[in-house]
């Protein structure tokens, strides 16, 4: 059964602001001043490096519970690197990330080896995670342009 998630962004007036809605619940895009923005929102490429931390925590939490594994804490940094000519939108520089590096920090009394079969589980099972290990299928629906 396919879920159909949606949101819908649009430009604000102040520098690079964009907002996001998802049915309801608003998020401000921005850049940092240094980039041309007003540093009022985290940029595009860091929301996604969160949003991948976010869905590794909240499925580490889920498939916890089902394992019977108490979790003290559970968190995850995440770096992720931008070709700097990309930024710069010079022809023929990798867009996007070139590699997103991740460190669970995990505190729980379970034993390593349930710890590690949980960390396989969150890997395999995180849809963000899923989504930016394999090839995504994009497709432009439509182009409406007003005068």
């Amino acid at each position: 059964m396919t879920l159909t998630t949606k949101a819908s962004v649009k430009k604000l007036a102040d520098g690079k602001q964009v907002e996001a809605d998802f049915h309801g619940l608003k998020m401000i895009f921005d850049e940092s001043k240094q980039d041309g923005g007003t540093g009022l929102g985290p940029s595009p490429m860091k929301v996604l490096l969160a949003s991948m931390g976010a869905c590794q925590t909240m499925t580490a939490h889920s498939i916890a519970k089902k394992m019977r594994i108490e979790l003290t804490h559970f968190s995850v940094e995440l770096e992720g690197d931008l070709d700097s000519e990309a930024l710069e939108q010079k022809e023929g520089a990798p867009r996007g990330f070139t590699q997103v590096r991740y460190h669970f920090h995990v505190q729980t009394e379970a034993p390593r080896e349930k710890v590690e079969r949980l960390i396989r589980l969150v890997e395999e099972y995180c849809p963000v995670e899923n989504t930016l290990r394999n090839e995504v299928k994009l497709v432009r629906s439509g182009l409406s342009i007003e005068k």
